[in-house]
């Protein structure tokens, strides 16, 4: 039912976006339904959109780094989350997801195994 919902929210915002094709508003909130929907890509190009039309609003920030995250580029969401922060350092989810991206990156490159030029391969634990 609730993907139903999802994907009327999401016909309405393209509707409504071929009307006002500017509308920040509209970018942003078509960004949260494609997550919802966990169309991540798309999700991606809203908020790359948002930050365009008003790069002065952490929203567009945050739905970029929240889609990045998703799709596991953990090194652009924590990046993106870091720029959003310099607009408004006390955001909270922009902080708790740049911590939380930059965890999962330290995570990631510690399972790696070293380059083929340090001569030695190890197994992760």
């Amino acid at each position: 039912m609730a993907k139903d919902r999802h994907d009327e929210a999401l016909m309405d915002l393209d509707a409504a976006l071929e009307l006002t094709p500017g509308s920040y508003k509209l970018h942003r909130l078509r960004s949260m339904v494609h997550a919802c929907l966990e169309n991540y890509e798309k999700s991606l190009e809203d908020a790359e959109r948002v930050i365009a039309l008003q790069s002065s609003s952490t929203d567009g920030y945050y739905h970029k780094g929240f889609a990045l995250y998703k799709m596991r580029d953990f090194a652009a969401a924590a990046a993106t989350f870091n720029q959003g922060l310099k607009l408004n350092p006390t955001d909270k989810s922009l902080s708790q997801g740049f911590w939380d991206a930059l965890t999962l990156l330290h995570q990631q490159k510690a399972r790696l195994p070293p380059r083929a030029e340090d001569g030695k391969f190890r197994t992760s634990a």
